[in-house]
Parts: C-alpha cells; structure tokens; sequence
C-alpha cells in the first residue's frame, strides 16, 4: 500500500544520488540504456528498471553524462598542458614529455593540426635538411628545424602552396590509379 488513501500499489520510482551518479558515468562511457537497465536497481522490487522508467526518472543525467565527462577531460588537459592545477580530484602530470605528446594529441584532434615532415631539395644547400612542420589546415605554419640548412628559405618554401613546392623540390604530385574494368 501506497499510505495515499484510495491509492494502492507500489510508490513512485525516487532514484537515489547514487543511481543518478552511476547513470551519468555509464551514459559517458558510452554503454546503452538497455545495459544501464540492468544495473540499476529498483530498491522496492531488487528488479532491474525498465527502460521507460530510466528514461523518465533519469533524463537529465542521461542529457548531461557524456557532456560532463568531455568537460572534465578537455579541463584536465588543458590545466596539464599549460602546467595550472588541475580540477579537483584529479593528480597533475609533471613529466614533461608526456605533457608535450598530450599538447600534439589535442592539436591533431580537436585544432585540426597535421604533422607533416618535408625534405629540402639538395639544390637549396648542401646538407640535406628535414624540417617538421605543424599546420592548422591553411597557410600558417610553425617550423621547427632537425638539421642544418637555409632556415629562412625552407620557412618560405613550407608556405607556399603544395603545386608550387612539388614544382619547387620537382616532384610529380601522387595520382591515384585507377583500375581498368
């Protein structure tokens, strides 16, 4: 009984703190709601929760799961790369190699920044250099040197666009082939 006079049968579905945290977490990692179904608990019954009910008792932290948990990460490397403190319950990386492969991850992934290594042609010096440039898809550039050679002319050369470094350094540029039916 319900305690509700004219009313009988079984009370309303009250999730508990924990339900709520245990929803938004699993709905962050990705897992589906028919699997979350089953490992929350109806405290009244020791039943799993029907979808519906999940759905009804519980959709703001199926809305906000995975957003947080996004938020909480891009926070974390954020403070790690820039070296400010991290958010609460979390531990700072200190080791900087680390901290520099996380920063490249995050250009690559979230700026749109490739990693492309080009080779100066002999004709500019005479010590072959590699230079390895980060570029966000456009023409701006940092380049950082791992060899001797004309800086400046490479810098230039590693602006201009692709058809004029291919005609620059005389490569062909790469076709496709295509097969014959």
């Amino acid at each position: 009984m319900s305690g509700v006079a004219g009313r009988s049968g079984r009370k309303m579905f009250v999730p508990t703190p924990e339900q709520r945290n245990t929803v938004r977490v699993l709905v962050a990692l990705g897992i589906p709601q028919k699997q979350i179904c089953r490992l929350v608990l109806n405290r009244q019954t020791q039943k799993p929760l029907d979808h519906k009910t999940l759905r009804k008792h519980l959709a703001h932290e199926i809305a906000i799961g995975t957003v947080e948990l996004h938020a909480l990460i891009g926070k974390f490397m954020v403070a790690t790369i820039l070296g400010t403190p991290p958010p609460a319950g979390t531990v700072a990386i200190k080791d900087d190699r680390a901290r520099g492969q996380l920063m490249m991850f995050l250009l690559k992934t979230k700026f749109g920044w490739k990693e492309t290594w080009w080779t100066a042609p002999r004709s500019t010096s005479a010590v072959r250099s590699k230079i390895r440039i980060w570029r966000k898809r456009g023409r701006n550039s940092q380049i950082r040197s791992t060899g001797s050679g004309n800086v400046s002319t490479l810098e230039r050369r590693a602006n201009l666009p692709r058809a004029a470094r291919e005609k620059i350094i005389s490569l062909q540029p790469r076709t496709r082939h295509r097969r014959m039916a």
